[in-house]
């Protein structure tokens, strides 16, 4: 008697687990958003308190968002949520950068923090970016006339 013989019909048709888990799998990036045009920007107010809290940051940019929504359990209220996925970007001599997960929860934590009354956006770091050092560029700003 074959292994398959002993599965019940619906999940025989399968092969492997990984065939079955790939058929009933939800594809998160359906709702993705681009930023087109960077029309979307991160408030100056809070860029400010980014850099201040965390060492070495030079910009922060929204790459794009995803949009998904959760429902009241009490109303059965549909309730859109964001997720802002941003581009960080360091200094080129930045010694020390925080994990990916640990640079989220930086995020977020100051967001929620001066914008109490946002709680259906949250963060989420996509890339992060450590320039290579440009020493033309600095050449020119250091004899450039002010």
């Amino acid at each position: 008697m074959e292994p398959e013989d002993l599965l019940p019909d619906f999940i025989s048709q399968y092969r492997t687990y990984n065939d079955y888990i790939t058929r009933y799998r939800v594809d998160t990036d359906l709702n993705v958003k681009d930023n087109v045009n960077n029309m979307l920007v991160i408030p100056e107010n809070f860029k400010k308190v980014l850099k201040k809290t965390i060492n070495g940051l030079d910009d922060i940019t929204i790459e794009n968002y995803q949009e998904y929504v959760v429902y009241n359990p009490a109303t059965f209220e549909p309730i859109p949520k964001f997720t802002v996925r941003i581009r960080v970007t360091f200094f080129w001599d930045t010694n020390i950068v925080p994990a990916r997960e640990k640079l989220d929860e930086l995020i977020n934590t100051a967001f929620y923090t001066m914008y109490i009354d946002k709680e259906n956006i949250k963060f989420s770091v996509k890339d992060i970016v450590i320039p290579k050092r440009d020493y033309e560029k600095e050449f020119i700003e250091f004899f450039i006339k002010k």
